[in-house]
């Protein structure tokens, strides 16, 4: 039991490999960047070389989480207080046909439902990959710390001017209906890539946000639990639903919640290549979503 979230195993629940998967897009980019307040996304290739990659997602962590309980988190300052942002990509194109969305994604294959009785009358949304790069200002963001509640803001001397830089590739969701009152929501992307300067230790930026004043303790529990957090997907999950790792043929981890009270299931899994992908139910039992996974193919 992980607060009032019960997390479960689950060995031989049936399903399919070679998917990508994500869930979510803004609560998982949330997640994984949120931690410092300042990542955004990638980078310049001839200094890659002298970065540290910083996440590969290897299995995902359910956290218990209610929205409500973090009205009292300090805001989290503009990129322009504590630093210089710059940001490219992230375009939004909403209802493309099947060809318009493969052409946006270039490579990368197009997942789509391929079950009798569901469609997709709205078609795809594409958000395009994105790339920033962030340039930190020691002295503004220990302010900012002072300012927002920090007992001890103090940064060491090899942040000052540090570039933090991320890559989020590009997120596809879809909304699946059967006829019968059953609709998924199908998304799918990667986890985002995270890189930091040799030599900074941004182990200190997570005890940092872990010290948030008003965040709540359980969480703030749960969080700092994740001792391998480099390699882990952290995936919201609403305070008394139950989450349960499954297994899916070809997946490196994967986790179904069941939200009885909402009446929602999610489906979300991590593939070797760090893709991820994720079915979200309404009117959809969780034996449902796992059953509708080997539908979930690759458009021609």
């Amino acid at each position: 039991m992980v607060g009032p979230m019960a997390v479960r195993s689950r060995e031989g629940a049936g399903g399919r490999g070679r998917r990508l998967v994500r869930m979510r897009a803004g609560l998982v980019a949330a997640a994984l960047l949120g931690l410092a307040l300042l990542f955004a996304l990638p980078s310049f290739r001839a200094a890659a070389q002298s970065f540290l990659d910083l996440f590969h997602a290897e299995r995902i962590a359910p956290i218990a989480f209610d929205p409500r309980e973090l009205a009292s988190l300090p805001a989290p300052p503009s990129p322009d207080a504590i630093g210089r942002l710059t940001w490219t990509g992230g375009t939004r194109h909403a209802g493309l046909g099947v060809d318009e969305a493969k052409a946006l994604l270039g490579t990368v294959p197009l997942f789509t439902i391929a079950a009798d009785g569901w469609s997709a009358p709205g078609g795809f949304d594409v958000t395009e990959g994105a790339r920033a790069v962030f340039v930190l200002d020691r002295a503004r963001f220990e302010s900012y710390l002072r300012s927002a509640g920090w007992a001890d803001a103090r940064l060491p001397a090899a942040f000052d001017g540090a570039t933090f830089v991320a890559e989020i590739p590009a997120v596809v969701t879809s909304r699946w209906a059967d006829g019968e009152g059953g609709t998924v929501e199908l998304l799918q992307g990667a986890t985002p890539r995270v890189e930091a300067p040799a030599g900074v230790d941004v182990e200190i930026l997570r005890q940092i946000a872990l010290a948030a004043p008003g965040l709540p303790p359980e969480l703030r529990s749960e969080l700092g639990a994740i001792r391998d957090w480099r390699q882990v997907l952290p995936v919201p999950v609403p305070k008394g639903a139950e989450a349960e790792h499954v297994s899916l043929a070809g997946a490196v981890d994967a986790v179904l919640v069941a939200d009885a009270a909402g009446g929602r299931t999610a489906l979300v899994w991590i593939e070797p290549s760090g893709a991820v992908l994720g079915l979200l139910g309404e009117g959809v039992g969780g034996e449902a979503l796992l059953a509708l996974v080997s539908s979930v193919q690759p458009a021609k």
